[in-house]
């Protein structure tokens, strides 16, 4: 894993920090992406966490939780509940820590899958599936609660199918991106 660098003298039009749903998102020039592929809610603060004292404050902060909480609900279907509760609690954290360092925080729901041929035949979809509708009311209530700025990507692209929107059937391609960007604009 490359290191991670941070200026920590400058201002971040954006900071983007979360799973791969943000970390292939490309902003601009000015702008920190803290997303990797795979990590769940746990992760995601842990490494926030780590790195809260370094970055000093932003205008716009992008944060991106559950799709990987909710893969692991396909392996692990009895502690469901539990890994929501979680999920939600790890969201809040880094909400509340950031409140007073940026102007503006957004938070994505999970999008939704893309209904393309894709080798991701998750076991247990029903669970997954409830799951990421569950994550996604409670990412909707928390940003209502929290008075932030809700980017439902689950909304935006939960009729689009094929690769129009996605490289692979799970993630956004550039044109979803692109849609995304007038979103923060």
């Amino acid at each position: 894993m490359s290191e991670i660098k941070i200026d920590t003298a400058k201002k971040y039009n954006y900071v983007l920090i979360g799973d791969s749903h943000v970390q292939f998102w490309s902003i601009g020039n000015n702008s920190l992406n803290l997303g990797m592929t795979g990590q769940t809610s746990e992760q995601i603060k842990l490494k926030y966490l780590l790195l809260k004292n370094e970055i000093k404050s932003g205008q716009k902060l992008i944060i991106s939780v559950g799709a990987n909480d909710v893969k692991s609900i396909a392996t692990n279907p009895e502690k469901k509940e539990e890994i929501i509760k979680k999920c939600i609690e790890n969201l809040q954290l880094i909400i509340s820590e950031n409140k007073n360092k940026f102007d503006r925080i957004y938070v994505m729901t999970v999008p939704p899958d893309f209904h393309v041929s894709f080798p991701y035949n998750f076991i247990n979809y029903e669970d997954t599936f409830t799951s990421k509708l569950k994550i996604n009311d409670e990412i909707r209530k928390l940003a209502l609660k929290n008075k932030i700025v809700l980017i439902d990507t689950y909304e935006i692209f939960k009729n689009k199918t094929g690769y129009e929107y996605s490289i692979d059937g799970v993630h956004m391609n550039e044109k979803a991106y692109k849609i995304l960007n007038e979103k923060i604009k």
